[in-house]
């Protein structure tokens, strides 16, 4: 564990504190891109069928605004760490 920490103390020369919160954000925003890939192929799937195809992409658009939305809100909150 000891190796860790002085690997991540080197990393960017920045205290392992300033990167707390990272793999959090990081395994978030997977596991949200991984959601919202889900998310589609299902409506695709089985949702879509009594819509038109207009109506399909506005779904699908809306839900891109909202996964960017979410990933900003998460990833603001760690860049302001380093705002000056």
């Amino acid at each position: 564990m000891a190796e860790m920490s002085e690997h991540m103390e080197g990393w960017m020369g920045r205290d392992p504190k300033v990167l707390a919160g990272l793999r959090t954000r990081v395994m978030g925003s997977i596991i949200g891109g991984t959601a919202w890939l889900v998310f589609v192929l299902l409506y695709v799937g089985f949702w879509a069928s009594g819509l038109s195809l207009g109506q399909s992409v506005i779904v699908v658009l809306v839900s891109i605004v909202v996964l960017v939305g979410a990933m900003g809100v998460l990833w603001v909150s760690w860049g302001m760490r380093f705002a000056r």
